[in-house]
């Protein structure tokens, strides 16, 4: 797959061209999300078609989605040989609504989001009257609004929770999981797929729950896995109640810098010696694969949540060490995003399975 052209890191840019590719940077995403809408991948699934076959079967328009095809050519989501139109390997991995990691449902959900980045400015100038997450949104469109922010979220989280999980099982724990704020709970079921010896709580708003159940129907999806509903920041767990994994994926950056210190101290108090404390966030500070996505990240969340912001890691240890945690370990992902993994207990990360 070719790189992105603003995606370019190149500090000495000797011409406008960065700037141009820059500000058509959302003809990509109309093209991704044309695509998707349309559903040219499912056509394409069955395999090598022409476009009098592809016309013929949905009524659409032979010209125009001739040019949209070389487009997706271009971005080598799709290939041609002679007259016929296939799927590459990308988008039959992910673009295919068949397949069980398929993202469409994540993807068009960054559509939903657009509108509320066209505020930016008017929201550094202060002027800022609308936006996606105001308090004067419906609160009849709130059970679809959840329901597709799950679905959506639990996309991308399946695709992460394979090499997360795969990170985490390598370090020894006793105790269940604790899924905090883990939406359709993939990232905790992937853990208790990959060490039969563990087991889960899913632990989690109970909308989100209720969505979740909707998501997953069958009972082996949740083998080894119990849902515990609540407000993370005001329930009370039992004294006597610890946990061996702590999980806390894409759930500080809703949250200000004082709110997150009370998520800390909270998760800090259920937290036994021998606990691991999982942080899977955007940081800000963090160069890994897709150096730019965590500070966008953060105006994401500064443009989408009443108070978010994305946690710098380098602040996160801080308030880590503070709090007398020993070890921590910090991890970038193969995709965009990082792992903070915390443990009261001295050389804690010495110890693997």
């Amino acid at each position: 797959m070719s790189m992105l052209p603003f995606s370019d890191m190149n500090p000495s840019h000797e011409d406008f061209q960065f700037l141009e590719d820059l500000a058509a940077g959302y003809w990509y995403s109309e093209i991704l999300f044309a695509a998707l809408e349309l559903g040219v991948f499912d056509i394409l699934a069955g395999g090598r078609k022409s476009i009098a076959v592809m016309t013929a079967e949905t009524g659409w328009q032979p010209k125009p989605l001739e040019r949209l095809l070389n487009v997706l050519v271009r971005i080598q989501l799709v290939g041609r040989c002679d007259d016929l139109w296939f799927n590459r390997r990308m988008a039959r991995m992910y673009l295919v609504r068949e397949n069980p990691d398929y993202l469409g449902n994540f993807l068009l959900y960054r559509k939903y989001m657009q509108p509320a980045w066209q505020t930016l400015t008017d929201r550094i100038r202060g002027t800022d009257t609308s936006g996606m997450n105001k308090k004067n949104l419906d609160p009849d469109d709130y059970p679809a609004r959840n329901f597709h922010y799950v679905r959506a979220m639990d996309g991308v989280s399946k695709v992460k929770a394979e090499e997360i999980s795969r990170c985490l099982c390598k370090y020894i724990w006793d105790g269940p999981v604790l899924d905090v704020g883990g939406g359709a709970g993939s990232l905790c079921r992937s853990i208790c797929k990959r060490r039969i010896s563990a087991h889960g709580i899913l632990f989690e708003l109970p909308e989100v729950i209720e969505t979740a159940k909707i998501l997953y129907p069958d009972a082996r999806d949740w083998e080894r896995i119990q849902t515990l509903s609540g407000d993370f920041r005001n329930f009370e767990f039992e004294p006597d109640q610890k946990f061996g994994l702590v999980l806390m994926s894409n759930f500080l950056h809703i949250y200000s810098a004082p709110e997150a210190l009370t998520m800390m101290e909270k998760a800090l108090s259920i937290m036994a010696e021998d606990t691991i404390w999982v942080i899977h966030d955007y940081f800000p500070d963090r160069f890994g694969r897709r150096p730019h996505k965590g500070v966008l990240y953060d105006i994401c969340m500064l443009l989408n949540t009443y108070n978010g912001i994305c946690h710098t890691g380098e602040n996160m240890c801080q308030w880590l060490t503070g709090a007398g945690v020993e070890s921590i370990l910090i991890r970038d992902l193969s995709t965009d995003s990082s792992l903070i993994l915390a443990a009261k207990q001295s050389g804690r990360f010495n110890k693997t399975a």
